[in-house]
């Protein structure tokens, strides 16, 4: 159990940095809403990814 919820957190914070890395590269090649949609992305896997931190320390 603990090394699934470990590996979801690390998947999550990788897909996350991915995405902020992808919202950069099309920021700057001028697809204003594609980089938005990527930014929510990986908004929404920091979030998945804080939300199993949370039930690792205070559990549910």
């Amino acid at each position: 159990m603990e090394l699934t919820i470990g590996l979801i957190i690390g998947t999550s914070i990788i897909l996350a940095i991915l995405c902020g890395i992808l919202s950069i590269y099309y920021y700057r090649h001028t697809k204003k809403l594609n980089g938005t949609i990527w930014v929510l992305i990986g908004i929404a896997f920091l979030c998945l990814a804080g939300f199993f931190v949370w039930v690792v320390w205070f559990g549910l």
